[in-house]
């Protein structure tokens, strides 16, 4: 049982949705007079939503916009802190630690936006104001193509089908538990060959054998249970309150407190 306080500390991955790319990008985005919307799903991970988008055609083929408010729930529900300057259009988001962006061969073109990796522009593309058809408010639409190809440069792979949007998780955490889950089996044990992320108050990893690291980012509030591990690598606290991490017969090289002030 700990009991100290700490705060998290994730590194700063940034990307930037907004008009600084080169001087000749507007600040305007485009509304869509004629958008047919359609239902689609995006799936990060475990984490499942219903979102409603609409094609448009971009030169010879169409690809789909969704709204961005939904892209930042379930990149938030993954571990990814981010926020959106709408004045500004400046979407920025946080990696959880360890994840490094790939800022070689940015995809450069003219248009009314751009995304970044840590102040570096990597890919431009057109953003389009909508009434969400949902909420009935006007909202900013992102094309999917694009944020695709951003998305592998932090490692996230993604396929669409089916008015389906899958993106899978980096093989840098292949266990990530989100809140109230339990990893690992009542009795005997398991092994799991890389890093866990334990995200959420609430979390139990049990009984297993880690060749990486455990990641504990419950929260400022937030509890984790550790129980029957080892980790043969370090246990790198983020966050949490006072007597909030609770070990039980866990063997790990050493525990790492992050703490910003």
């Amino acid at each position: 049982m700990m009991n100290k306080k700490w705060k998290a500390s994730p590194i700063a991955v940034l990307i930037v949705l907004g008009t600084t790319l080169t001087p000749s990008f507007a600040a305007s985005s485009v509304k869509s007079p004629s958008a047919h919307f359609v239902t689609d799903k995006m799936q990060f991970g475990n984490a499942l939503t219903t979102t409603m988008g609409f094609p448009v055609k971009t030169g010879l083929a169409y690809t789909m916009y969704f709204p961005i408010y939904q892209l930042m729930q379930i990149l938030r529900a993954n571990g990814y802190t981010v926020t959106w300057n709408g004045t500004e259009g400046r979407l920025n988001i946080i990696t959880p630690e360890g994840i490094s962006a790939d800022l070689s061969n940015a995809t450069l073109r003219r248009a009314n936006a751009g995304i970044y990796f840590n102040d570096h522009p990597v890919q431009s593309f057109d953003k389009i104001t909508q009434k969400d058809p949902k909420t009935g408010n006007f909202t900013t639409y992102l094309p999917l193509w694009d944020v695709q190809q951003a998305l592998k440069r932090v490692g996230l792979q993604s396929a669409w089908f089916n008015h389906r949007l899958t993106v899978t998780p980096s093989s840098l955490y292949p266990v990530v538990l989100q809140a109230n889950q339990t990893y690992g089996p009542m009795q005997g044990t398991q092994t799991i060959n890389g890093n866990v992320l334990l995200l959420g108050t609430n979390t139990t990893l049990q009984n297993t054998v880690i060749n990486g690291n455990v990641y504990v980012n419950p929260g400022a509030n937030g509890d984790v249970n550790l129980s029957g591990l080892t980790v043969n690598g370090h246990i790198i606290v983020e966050s949490g309150a006072d007597h909030s991490i609770h070990l039980y017969q866990v063997k790990v090289n050493s525990m790492v407190i992050r703490v910003i002030k």
